[in-house]
């Protein structure tokens, strides 16, 4: 894989001026199919794994990640399958349902 290059403190407060007047344009409205909200859902379950991803912007995934399970996640199937995707132990009884038919 590539290293990404060191870059100057230039481009560290140019990034936080950036990114603060992009906060401040307000909410940002997307449009996609179930399927992909779901798929969407489930990357960030797994991407919240990660023993690293902690702090403000692991809360604002999650915050976000609920925020699609509540609305894709809408028969007894498909919020069971949810919850298991937050207990790193249902993975496990996933995968044995799964051989077993």
């Amino acid at each position: 894989m590539a290293r990404i290059p060191k870059q100057p403190d230039s481009m560290k407060a140019r990034f936080v001026k950036e990114l603060k007047e992009l906060d401040a344009k307000g909410v940002i409205e997307l449009t996609m199919s179930p399927i992909e909200a779901w798929i969407i859902f489930s990357q960030l379950q797994l991407a919240l794994r990660h023993p690293g991803n902690n702090g403000e912007g692991r809360e604002i995934a999650v915050d976000f990640a609920r925020k699609l399970q509540a609305i894709v996640a809408v028969t007894p199937a498909l919020r069971t399958v949810a919850e298991m995707g937050w207990d790193e132990a249902s993975k496990e009884g996933w995968r044995e349902d799964r051989k077993s038919h």
